[in-house]
């Protein structure tokens, strides 16, 4: 089941000034400042208002927010939804035709599990089910 909206995340070109934009502009509170070996990008989660945001910066061309951004620029990368059983939820919407990025979650190690529906599916819009440790 989709509980809510996680994160949104959106790429950068610079997660200091993107931090700083954030922060000054929206009053937005800092949650978390770290990096994701998986994704290869540097991060920053934040609040703006109840909402939470990741900011992400790649340092890799190996990284498919380097990869959104040569196509599209900075902006809206993801949306993430919160479910309650990732792979109950994978098999319901894999019934329905749903196509994923990939075959299985990705595994952070933080121990959140999370699979991306194509964008294709959404109407061009990248969302991931996002699977948080109890």
């Amino acid at each position: 089941m989709i509980k809510k909206i996680a994160y949104v995340g959106i790429a950068v070109k610079n997660i200091e000034q993107a931090r700083e934009n954030f922060t000054q502009k929206l009053g937005s509170k800092i949650i978390r400042v770290g990096a994701s070996e998986i994704d290869h990008v540097k991060n920053t989660y934040l609040t703006v208002g109840e909402d939470v945001f990741e900011l992400m910066e790649p340092y890799s061309p190996e990284s498919p927010v380097a990869r959104f951004m040569e196509k599209r620029g900075e902006g809206v990368q993801y949306i993430g939804l919160e479910v309650t059983d990732l792979d109950d939820m994978m098999t319901q919407l894999r019934e329905k035709g749903v196509r994923f990025t990939s075959e299985k979650p990705v595994e952070y190690p933080n121990g959140s599990r999370w699979a991306f529906i194509h964008p294709k599916e959404m109407h061009g819009v990248l969302f991931a089910l996002i699977e948080n440790p109890a």
